[in-house]
């Protein structure tokens, strides 16, 4: 069976907080111990933690009529990102790289809104790139979506591609505390340039086309990005940075930095361009299609 996917969004009226583990449900502690959030329904995702226990969610609300609420990462807390206007959920009874079956909860709730200080806060994620830029220290948790924000903002004010990046590496060395590894900053910087207000990310469509498939482990659903990844752009190299891969699939920065090596001693990827610090990420082309 293949997986089903539910779009977000003002189309579907659907607006949905994704849950991201045990990070992700201390961040919800927060938010409900000072806003009033409704009961609505749940699906329960089929990540699992360390213990093999599933610990990810997926709140569902109704998309408020006439916003533009988009997609974004962390602007609620960390662990806590949001799937509006041109994104979508997986949803049961999909099954999970995992193994385990995305299942409902609370099935007899209707969709509740969100709390308008909550819409608030996740309007802001468009149009706050003046209120992040400063000399305030950004904590532990939260440097990544930051820097991502960012560096919106920066693309949206016509910045070019590479002074983003060195701008990006400059907040991050002032005001991150600790600092990010530069390569991780260099993706989030690739990932601001290729935001879907500019335009679709590749990497986002091909992941909702492998999100319809059937795939047995992580290892194959990151074989098969890459291939669609490829597919869109066949006379291009093309990126998988570990950041943003990782995000999409679940996994940490390490275990997609392990399937990209991989996948280059099994011939399935060739690269194209290292790495330079503070020039170029790495890219790769895909030797073997589908």
């Amino acid at each position: 069976m293949a997986n089903i996917g539910i779009a977000t969004g003002p189309a579907s009226g659907i607006l949905v907080l994704d849950i991201d583990g045990e990070r992700g449900r201390d961040s919800l502690r927060d938010l409900l111990s000072q806003h009033r959030l409704k009961k609505t329904l749940i699906a329960i995702t089929g990540r699992v933690d360390d213990g093999g226990k599933q610990s990810g969610w997926h709140l569902y609300f109704k998309y408020p009529t006439g916003s533009s609420i988009g997609n974004s990462l962390g602007p609620l807390g960390d662990g806590i990102d949001v799937r509006g206007r041109g994104g979508y959920v997986v949803a049961p009874p999909s099954i999970h790289a995992s193994g385990q079956k995305y299942r409902w909860r609370y099935e007899e709730r209707g969709l509740a809104n969100l709390p308008e200080s909550l819409l608030a806060l996740s309007r802001s994620v468009e149009n706050d790139w003046e209120e992040l830029v400063g000399d305030d220290l950004i904590r532990k948790g939260f440097q990544n979506t930051t820097l991502y924000r960012i560096g919106k903002g920066c693309r949206r004010k016509g910045m070019s591609r590479s002074d983003l990046l060195e701008h990006l590496l400059s907040e991050n060395r002032k005001r991150c505390s600790p600092a990010l590894p530069e390569d991780e900053v260099r993706e989030i910087a690739e990932s601001a340039w290729n935001h879907s207000k500019f335009g679709p990310n590749p990497l986002e469509s091909a992941w909702k086309k492998v999100l319809l498939e059937q795939h047995r482990s992580s290892w194959s659903k990151f074989i098969s990005l890459a291939r669609h990844v490829q597919a869109a752009q066949p006379d291009l190299p093309i990126l998988l940075p570990v950041v943003l891969v990782g995000k999409l699939m679940g996994l940490d920065r390490t275990r997609i930095s392990r399937f990209r090596s991989r996948a280059i001693r099994e011939g399935v990827l060739e690269i194209v361009a290292d790495y330079v610090a503070r020039k170029q990420a790495t890219s790769f082309r895909v030797l073997l299609q589908a």
